[in-house]
């Protein structure tokens, strides 16, 4: 017997070799571990982007998908892992944001509590834990926080922000243009009459989550346009103005609609770029007028058609969930997998969600957990009115922070009919908040500092003038 064929007989020399796409995997995945080591070292922030970006764009829907774990996971996981080397090699201190951080790992606590105690049944066929996305999502706020530090840092991730609008909006308007089909069609259910309309999404996207997604993007599109000066960025945000309203009216989305004007509102009461706001506005009628017919169809049926009574059904089984057990739910994620034990749906109806972020949050998670998000969202707006109030007026930043803040009020608002609670858009906006929030804390704190150190000079509080690193 030679060797081959005594290893091949061998009980525990007998392995299975990879084949060679197997071997090219794992030496790509080598490589990409290697460069997220050494950009943890060198450039962490591009990790960061990287994490983000993948996020905001949800290109990760067109990586192939594996079992137990995603290839989206997996890489998801390693920019995580790059995060956490650069955090354990830099000995970095903890930037926080009070008491916005405290509440959102409380409630992220509680959620995971909620999974594994009392819902241990919420791990899915593959093996995955339904709180898998909220712990990334909770990881890329952190990140943020700590990494985007300085007014110049957020320059750059609002930037970034606008580029994967970008994105978004090609992928979707893209595809419907050259192929006339969207990437996953949406079957309606049998009682909707009327023809079945060509919704434009994005990879992985829900219509009514696009929609969403992009109006909360526009108030950073408009902080562009009223910001004073010329760059790249102000151009990018002129042409994707009137392709931001096509999108959203192509989606036929009628919570997306109304948030929109939402939007639209908060851009003309806005205290200054009146005119820029009417240009806005001039923009959103001419568009809203070249919309197809089937578009006011549908709209016309946000209080009359049959499938939002789906939504009712839906809205019932977490009232009785919340009934049930009101103080702690019946588990992170497991709304859709008891929604039939508390409310019996009717044939076509299938949902994870009650369509209702704060009945689901209450329903899964208890009342507690409720009022930690909210508070969460509350105290968030707050701040930002507040950081707002003390700038310079006329700045870059006022007007960065007020595209954070009417975004958080078009999350509050159109989570109230669409399942936006792991929305990656809102999370990288919460973010982005927190870590404005933590900023002007920081600043506080080392005026503070200055004083015991000179405690015969008075320093009078001044108004916070936008320069680079200024907050770092």
């Amino acid at each position: 017997m030679n060797v081959a064929s005594w290893i091949q007989f061998h009980p525990v020399l007998a392995l299975r070799w990879p084949s060679l796409p197997a071997i090219e995997l794992a030496v790509a995945l080598l490589c990409l571990v290697g460069l997220v080591g050494w950009l943890a070292i060198r450039q962490p922030a591009w990790i960061l982007y990287g994490l983000v970006f993948l996020e905001l764009t949800h290109l990760d829907f067109l990586l192939p998908e594996t079992r137990p774990i995603s290839v989206s996971l997996a890489l998801e996981g390693i920019l995580a892992a790059g995060l956490m080397i650069h955090w354990i090699a830099t000995g970095a201190s903890l930037r926080v944001a009070w008491p916005q951080t405290v509440l959102l790992n409380v409630y992220v606590l509680m959620a995971c509590l909620s999974s594994f105690l009392v819902a241990p049944s919420t791990v899915d066929l593959n093996g995955r834990l339904v709180i898998k996305d909220l712990l990334v999502r909770w990881f890329t706020i952190m990140a943020i926080t700590q990494l985007v530090a300085t007014d110049q840092d957020r320059e750059k991730a609002y930037g970034l922000l606008l580029i994967s609008a970008a994105v978004l909006v090609g992928l979707s308007l893209g595809k419907l243009a050259l192929t006339g089909t969207n990437w996953r069609s949406r079957e309606l259910p049998p009682w909707v009459t009327g023809p079945i309309l060509l919704r434009a999404n994005a990879p992985g996207v829900h219509t009514d989550n696009l929609a969403c997604e992009l109006v909360m993007m526009f108030p950073l599109l408009f902080s562009y346009l009223a910001s004073p000066g010329k760059s790249g960025l102000k151009v990018l945000s002129a042409l994707l103005t009137p392709l931001f309203f096509l999108n959203i009216i192509l989606t036929y989305s009628r919570t997306g609609f109304l948030v929109l004007g939402v939007a639209v509102l908060g851009t003309l009461f806005y205290r200054r770029g009146w005119g820029k706001a009417l240009v806005v506005v001039v923009v959103a009628l001419a568009v809203g007028l070249l919309a197809p017919q089937a578009f006011w169809q549908r709209m016309a049926t946000i209080v009359t058609d049959r499938e939002g009574s789906s939504r009712i059904f839906l809205y019932a089984a977490a009232i009785r969930m919340i009934k049930a057990s009101p103080l702690w739910g019946v588990g992170y994620g497991g709304f859709q997998h008891l929604v039939n034990q508390y409310y019996p749906l009717p044939t076509g109806t299938v949902s994870g969600s009650p369509h209702n972020i704060y009945l689901d949050v209450w329903a899964e998670t208890g009342i507690l957990a409720l009022l930690v998000f909210l508070a969460l969202l509350a105290t968030s707006i707050a701040a930002l009115h507040r950081l707002r109030r003390e700038l310079v007026s006329l700045s870059a930043l006022e007007s960065r922070l007020f595209a954070l803040e009417l975004a958080l009020l078009i999350f509050a608002l159109a989570g109230l009919t669409t399942p936006l609670l792991l929305d990656p858009v809102f999370h990288v906006i919460l973010g982005l908040a927190l870590s404005a929030i933590a900023a002007r804390r920081l600043r506080e704190t080392k005026l503070e500092a200055r004083a015991e150190t000179c405690p015969h000079r008075e320093i009078e509080p001044r108004s916070y003038v936008s320069r680079p690193g200024i907050d770092s």
